[in-house]
């Protein structure tokens, strides 16, 4: 078996087919993520932040907002089939710049209300705190390739 490190298994897995199981651990998602684009080619900053990122246990601690959040709040907030994009200088937009300004849609909230949206490029935000997006009106059926 090949001994692969962070970058590797980071750059294998955004370069996956769509229809792949492939998966990575959330500690190497969250620390790639965290850095700006042009850094994530860097091998030696990305495994630098991957192992930061371990020392330094997970990022949100015990009792955060989102952990607070009653189930009334998860239940009225953004759900699977809405259209939504990402709001203009969160986190994730200053992150992902090709996706700025694009609208995707929901197709996981999990039980602690993080999303999954699945953008029309096929990219795929993941494990991403509902703060970051806005519902977008539906504009009726949409066009394929539109």
């Amino acid at each position: 078996m090949e001994n692969k490190d962070a970058f590797d298994l980071w750059w294998e897995w955004v370069e996956k087919p769509l229809d792949s199981p492939l998966t990575i651990d959330a500690e190497i998602h969250d620390a790639v993520m965290a850095m700006p684009p042009d850094e994530r080619r860097d091998r030696t900053k990305v495994n630098e932040a991957v192992r930061e990122g371990l020392r330094l246990g997970p990022l949100r601690p015990a009792g955060s907002a989102m952990q607070r959040k009653t189930q009334s709040d998860l239940e009225n907030g953004l759900k699977v089939g809405d259209r939504v994009r990402l709001i203009a200088e969160s986190f994730a937009w200053k992150a992902e710049m090709t996706l700025q300004g694009q609208i995707g849609d929901v197709i996981e909230r999990r039980d602690d209300g993080r999303l999954t949206v699945r953008y029309d490029n096929g990219r795929l935000l993941m494990g991403q705190e509902p703060e970051s997006f806005e519902r977008v009106p539906d504009m009726g059926l949409r066009a394929k390739g539109k």
